[in-house]
């Protein structure tokens, strides 16, 4: 997954000032290298914790496990929204594709 921000730094020299758009390879190799590493990761988080959590609250321990990662998107829109990504793309600076 590290290696899906290497591209994103890399993509950033690429970057249409006048229209705030990277290439659209950027944005391909980005989501192949997050989507493999998510692949990877959650089966083997998933293993940990049934094999870690007692028998009777191994279901319970596996919807902490996805809750975790519904906290996770929670707490990064709420990030985006104070760093300004929200007022930007009001400003009309953000064309949709």
């Amino acid at each position: 997954m590290g290696l899906g921000f290497l591209v994103t730094i890399i993509g950033l020299q690429f970057v249409d000032e006048s229209t705030a758009m990277v290439p659209l390879l950027t944005l391909l190799f980005l989501y192949m290298l997050h989507t493999t590493g998510e692949l990877f990761l959650s089966p083997i988080g998933l293993s940990m914790v049934t094999k870690l959590a007692p028998k009777n609250i191994a279901g319970t321990a596996m919807g902490g496990w996805f809750l975790s990662f519904a906290i996770a998107n929670y707490a990064g829109g709420l990030i985006a929204t104070l760093t300004g990504w929200s007022r930007w793309r009001r400003s009309g600076q953000c064309r949709p594709v």
